[in-house]
């Protein structure tokens, strides 16, 4: 039993250093951190100040200027763009227009061209069946 006693003993004496050791390390990664977040904070302050002093007010200005411009620029090439865009819609939609209206036309002309057609052969049938009916009177009425 005290061989089992001795045994747990050492387990635990060698746990406690482990975790000793364990927490040991996580301070000293603990440690480094902050160092390097001090010297990251330090260094990016003083380039916030090293910027602040390399751009003055004139040149923030000067750089809306420029941007405004370009922004303007690149606005008035989207307008034409959209511009062109629709007048090449417009005369697409306006030629099919157009043909289709001439097909209609055309349609129409040789409708028309059918009915008088058709209205020249009943004029017809009708002249001759009118004659014809003459011709048969008098053929009828003409003595033998």
């Amino acid at each position: 039993m005290t061989d089992e006693l001795l045994v747990r003993d050492r387990v635990e004496i060698e746990r406690r250093r482990d975790e000793a050791t364990r927490l040991d390390r996580i301070n000293g990664v603990e440690r480094d951190l902050a160092v390097l977040r001090t010297r990251f904070d330090a260094a990016f302050d003083g380039f916030l100040k090293e910027l602040a002093r390399a751009v003055d007010e004139d040149d923030l200005k000067s750089l809306r200027r420029e941007w405004e411009t370009a922004l303007r620029d690149a606005i008035s090439g989207i307008r034409e763009h959209f511009a062109t865009a629709n007048d090449q819609q417009s005369s697409a939609l306006l030629g099919q227009v157009e043909l289709m209206l001439a097909r209609d036309r055309q349609a129409a002309e040789s409708e028309a061209k059918k009915t008088r057609q058709q209205l020249n052969f009943v004029i017809l049938g009708a002249v001759l069946s009118i004659l014809s009916g003459l011709f048969i009177v008098y053929e009828t009425a003409r003595p033998s």
